[in-house]
């Protein structure tokens, strides 16, 4: 690997783990940010030190360095993501899901440990039924998978405990 795909490698290595930790007024840090403040800091840095010789070790000493540089950043809003919350997810499509879920915000949202509704029973009182209680007695749930991505979600519902427990021993009936 070459010294500059390996500093590349770093550097987005560095923004993948700092980017799911993080938010600007609630919404992920996106790619662009990540670029565009890491790489400016960055290509200076790279260029005096191609200038004056300096091995890949220095590189790699001043990708720290940048790391802890972008950190302190002063951007309004910035924050650590709030806790995971279990939601119940309605799609375009009609399709439910419910799962973990870190950044309920998006246009497309990542759930770990998901399951679908495939039906609810009348006992379940709808969609926010299924936030609220969970899925009662009747319901067709699907298995638990370890992550999904969920697509154009209409409506984001967050599951009470009780919601949760449901969800988690609901079977296929």
């Amino acid at each position: 690997m070459s010294d500059k795909n390996h500093i590349e490698h770093e550097l987005h290595k560095w923004w993948m783990k700092y980017s799911q930790t993080h938010t600007i007024n609630k919404m992920p840090l996106s790619a662009e940010f990540a670029w565009k403040t890491a790489w400016a800091m960055a290509c200076e840095e790279m260029l005096d030190a191609a200038k004056t010789g300096q091995c890949i070790g220095s590189l790699l000493a001043e990708i720290e360095r940048l790391r802890e540089e972008v950190k302190k950043l002063n951007i309004t809003g910035i924050q650590k993501k709030e806790n995971v919350m279990v939601v119940v997810v309605l799609t375009e499509f009609k399709e439910i899901f419910c799962g973990e879920c870190d950044d309920p915000w998006g246009d497309v949202l990542m759930l770990k440990n998901a399951r679908q509704a495939i039906f609810f029973s009348e006992e379940t009182h709808g969609l926010l039924g299924l936030a609220a209680n969970g899925p009662a007695e009747g319901s067709r749930i699907g298995p638990v998978v370890e992550e999904m991505r969920v697509a154009r979600p209409v409506n984001v519902i967050k599951c009470s405990a009780e919601a949760v427990k449901k969800w988690e021993s609901a079977e296929w009936s």
